[in-house]
């Protein structure tokens, strides 16, 4: 096969299996009255997956803002981050079985990222301006691992 068709192959694969899982998530999961947080983190230490080289992996941190309860956590590849993160969030929508009324982000890239599927789910999204719960939850996640370290 040649590499343009390779190169091609590998842009649509995974923007065609996210809008059939959209799709999917828009039929069965009911559209809800929660507001979500949503943040990207990256760890503070290393780690290796079989030989590959050590790397910080990325974190994708759910949050529903009323009750301050985690509604999913999700760990990327550097490299993969983006897709994992668009992952991440239709898992948080499967596993919750509705989507949430406004999803608000730490950041606007991920705003950017997420904004063609959350259009199609029909959530409405917003960047956080100051520290969030979803901010104070990871820094807790941090705290807690490194305390079991010691």
């Amino acid at each position: 096969m040649p590499e343009e068709e390779l190169d091609r192959e590998e842009k649509l694969s995974p923007i065609l299996y996210n809008q059939i899982k959209v799709q999917q998530l828009s039929k069965t999961c009911p559209s809800g009255d929660q507001i979500w947080q949503t943040g990207f983190f990256i760890m503070h230490d290393a780690i290796a997956d079989g030989g590959e080289r050590p790397y910080f992996p990325h974190v994708f941190l759910f949050v529903d803002e009323n009750s301050e309860l985690i509604i999913h956590f999700a760990m990327s590849h550097p490299a993969r981050y983006k897709q994992d993160f668009i992952n991440a969030l239709l898992e948080a929508v499967e596993k919750t079985g509705s989507r949430p009324r406004e999803i608000r982000f730490t950041e606007e890239m991920l705003v950017e990222m997420a904004q063609p599927v959350l259009q199609e789910l029909e959530i409405r999204s917003s960047v956080l301006e100051e520290e969030a719960a979803v901010d104070r939850i990871f820094e807790g996640m941090i705290e807690a691992a490194m305390q079991h370290k010691d």
